[in-house]
């Protein structure tokens, strides 16, 4: 009995261990690196869940241009799969919800 309820917790914790449960943070780097020139050597900082809305993603990336230099950091979102940058429509309304300000 006791050997039966051993090797069934081993093959739980198999189970568990081998699916890959996607981090809310992992998911949101590989998305923002997805698209910039050296993916691999993006850099990032302050990356956490906003403080009104836990489901979006903020936080700061710098990435390599062409020549192979680091540009700055520039703020980004990351809400329902998609990235969203300064330069985007969206990036307001969603500083908005992030903070809890009204509208």
């Amino acid at each position: 009995m006791r050997a039966t309820l051993v090797f069934g917790m081993l093959g739980v914790a198999t189970l568990v261990s081998g699916c890959e449960v996607m981090n809310p943070y992992r998911e949101a780097k590989e998305a923002v690196s997805r698209n910039l020139k050296d993916p691999e050597a993006t850099q990032f900082r302050d990356v956490r869940t906003c403080f009104k809305d836990p489901g979006i993603v903020m936080g700061e990336f710098n990435g390599k241009n062409s020549y192979g230099a680091y540009v700055g950091f520039a703020s980004f979102y990351y809400v329902d799969g998609r990235v969203v940058l300064a330069s985007d429509d969206d990036f307001g309304p969603l500083t908005k919800r992030c903070y809890g300000e009204d509208n």
